[in-house]
């Protein structure tokens, strides 16, 4: 039970600091391009969405593959 915890703990923050990353780049181009439209924003945004959905998992583990 304590492992399964711990799990759901280090998903959770993976997927706070890609929530964080993502705020980020959103705040820094609407901040460079104010003048684009909210279309392209939200655009932008998806495609960013999406890199960071299809990045490759981390190499390094705690569990061992058997």
């Amino acid at each position: 039970m304590l492992e399964r915890n711990d799990e759901l703990i280090e998903l959770f923050n993976k997927e706070e600091l890609k929530r964080q990353r993502l705020q980020q780049r959103k705040r820094e181009r609407r901040k460079r391009n104010p003048q684009a439209s909210k279309e392209l924003h939200k655009l932008l945004d998806r495609v960013d969405e999406a890199i960071e959905r299809h990045k490759p998992a981390d190499c390094i583990s705690k569990k061992w593959v058997r």
